[in-house]
């Protein structure tokens, strides 16, 4: 028997993914948007740890609002409430709890993550007092190029739990972020084996890193970054085309890139 109102919970069965599944889909297509989840992400939850807020009523799921921190410093929320069950507060309760909850695991910054044309997700977060920090633009391939070689020695290779500490000082370099330990990437990688990430090397040196993640026929890259003092030279164009060859070799899917709309260097690439 499903439960009635807010559960906090701490990993997610299977039905409850399939249920978050069905609710995503309903919204879509209400809205018109085009709201992703990472559920091979939300698949692999710690079972120690909440990080997904779920409201129930009427014997079904009609709330979800999953919270994820990559970086202990910041907690990211996005959400989603079922069109019938809307204005009646079930966001807001959902919201609360996940901020609530972040906080008490020490994040400083609550970040939310709304789709341009939601209306009403871009309503609740200016009552809220967010503040929009930055945009991204969801880029969807639509016909591989060739792979440009411009640096014979370069060599793209799936990442290990030693290139932990080169991974991390690449991404700090390229996002303006502060370094974390490197034990966040062994463990990522560790916790998430569907999840696959590359690192770019040149005469033995790290100097790219991509994570490659797959579900439902489409194939996301997310992290990508090449180390400061080797942009510019070429590396961002052939890791970028070297991946996407060897996606398509694995298996023929939908590829996307999601870019800040104010990075003209990667939106070119």
């Amino acid at each position: 028997m499903l439960p009635e109102g807010l559960v906090a919970a701490a990993g997610l069965a299977a039905g409850q993914l399939d249920a978050i599944d069905a609710l995503t889909a309903t919204c879509n297509a209400h809205d018109g948007g085009q709201l992703r989840l990472n559920r091979d992400n939300l698949a692999t939850r710690p079972t120690d740890t909440v990080n997904d807020f779920l409201y129930y009523a009427d014997g079904k799921l009609v709330g979800f609002l999953p919270i994820f921190i990559f970086d202990p410093k910041v907690a990211e929320a996005s959400g989603m409430v079922d069109p019938a069950y809307r204005r009646q507060g079930i966001f807001t309760q959902l919201d609360q709890a996940a901020r609530t909850h972040a906080r008490e695991r020490g994040a400083a910054r609550y970040l939310y993550m709304v789709e341009r044309g939601s209306d009403s997700g871009k309503g609740y977060v200016t009552a809220a007092g967010a503040i929009a920090q930055h945009s991204e633009y969801a880029m969807m391939l639509a016909a591989p190029q060739p792979v440009q070689v411009r640096h014979s020695s370069m060599q793209l290779r799936r990442a290990t739990a030693d290139d932990a500490a080169a991974m991390t000082r690449i991404l700090a370099g390229a996002f303006t972020e502060d370094e974390e330990h490197p034990e966040r990437f062994a463990q990522a990688m560790a916790n998430h084996p569907s999840h696959h990430w590359y690192v770019a090397s040149d005469d033995g040196d790290i100097l790219g890193v991509l994570n490659v993640q797959s579900f439902n026929g489409e194939a996301g890259i997310y992290g990508f970054a090449v180390a400061p003092d080797s942009q510019g030279k070429g590396y961002g164009r052939q890791i970028l085309g070297q991946t996407i060859a060897t996606i398509l070799a694995e298996e023929p899917r939908r590829i996307t890139l999601e870019v800040a709309t104010e990075n003209a260097n990667a939106l070119g690439l």
